[in-house]
C-alpha cells in the first residue's frame, strides 16, 4: 500500500510525494483541502467529507469523481480515464445541486456486493467484483473491500489505464 499525498508527507516509506497532483487518496492529506473548501473531517469516526455541486443527478451509493477544473462532482466510471472514484454519496441528488461527496469509510448505502475486493464499473457510479471485462483504454482501479452485500470499505487505489 502507497498512500499519495500533495503536501509534505511524513517521514514514512509508504508514503509518495507527487507534485501538482490531481486527487489525494488519503483522509491525512484531505484535511487541508477539506477546510479550505469549507468540509471538515467531522468527529470521532467521521468520514472526511465536503460539499460540492453536483454535475448531474447522483443516486444514493453512487461513487463519484470530483471533476478536475470544475468544482462539480460527476458519476465515476471505468469507460473515462478521467473519471476514478475520488468519493461517493450517501443520499440522491439532483443536478446543480450541493451534495456531500465523502471521501473515506464505510459506503452503506449500496446493494448486491459480493464480499471481496471491488473495483469502479464501465457503469456510471458503480462497482464491480470482476475488473476482467475491462479494456484498453479504460481504468482498473480498486475502490476497496466490499464488507458485506451492503457495505464497501471505500479505499480507493490509483488508477490505471489499461
Amino acid at each position: 500500500l502507497v498512500h499519495v499525498c500533495a503536501t509534505d508527507p511524513p517521514a514514512d516509506p509508504q508514503w509518495v510525494f507527487i507534485d501538482e497532483a490531481s486527487y489525494v487518496y488519503d483522509p491525512l492529506c484531505w484535511v487541508d483541502s477539506l477546510e479550505s473548501m469549507g468540509g471538515s473531517i467531522g468527529g470521532s469516526g467521521a468520514s472526511p467529507s465536503t460539499s460540492i455541486i453536483t454535475l448531474e443527478a447522483l443516486t444514493m451509493g453512487d461513487f463519484v469523481n470530483v471533476a478536475t477544473g470544475t468544482s462539480g462532482v460527476c458519476k465515476a466510471v471505468a469507460s473515462d480515464p478521467d473519471k476514478e472514484a475520488t468519493g461517493y454519496v450517501k443520499a440522491s441528488y439532483d443536478v446543480g445541486v450541493s451534495a456531500t461527496v465523502y471521501f473515506s469509510g464505510i459506503n452503506d448505502k449500496v446493494t448486491g456486493i459480493t464480499p471481496g475486493p471491488v473495483f469502479l464499473s464501465t457503469t456510471p457510479g458503480q462497482v464491480t467484483s470482476d475488473p476482467s471485462s475491462l479494456v484498453t483504454g479504460q481504468l482498473r482501479q480498486r475502490v476497496g473491500t466490499a464488507l458485506s452485500a451492503t457495505s464497501i470499505n471505500f479505499q480507493p487505489d490509483i488508477s490505471i489505464i489499461l
